[in-house]
């Protein structure tokens, strides 16, 4: 085979791969909630926050979202903020769980008296794929119950 040839293969090749995944893309994931929230008593010092963010991938093609960017407040408060490295992999139209865990002390919030609360999620998980870039916004507020 001459250079030529070797070279337009090669184009044909990435054109190919780039229009699956600029097809794939068209549909994009769905933010379903977040879900199992629960706080836990971490000795005198603070909470342990754990739930999981649910994700529908609409897509034929898997999806794999690789950074998570979220803010957490309570009664209008800021806990804290996840800014992390993931890997989720997600299949076509299946559903993705994300889990999450957030550690905050009695200082910064205390809600030794609280029965419920006002949890405020906002930010995305997004991937960092070469051919298509995919965010999924994340604004929700959800009820935390503390037993």
């Amino acid at each position: 085979m001459n250079i030529k040839r070797i070279l337009l293969l090669v184009l044909l090749v990435i054109v190919i791969i780039g229009g699956i995944n600029l097809m794939g893309s068209r549909q994009k994931p769905e933010f379903k909630g977040i879900h199992n929230l629960s706080i836990v008593p971490l000795g005198e010092q603070g909470y342990r926050y754990t739930g999981w963010i649910e994700v529908y991938n609409p897509s034929i093609f898997q999806l794999r979202l690789s950074a998570i960017d979220l803010q957490f407040e309570l009664n209008q408060k800021q806990v804290g903020i996840l800014q992390n490295p993931i890997n989720l992999n997600i299949s076509s139209k299946e559903t993705g769980r994300y889990p999450f865990e957030l550690r905050f002390n009695k200082t910064d919030f205390d809600i030794t008296n609280a029965t419920t609360l006002a949890a405020h999620f906002k930010g995305s998980l997004s991937n960092t794929s070469l051919f298509s870039k995919v965010n999924v916004n994340i604004d929700t507020i959800e009820t935390v119950t503390i037993k």
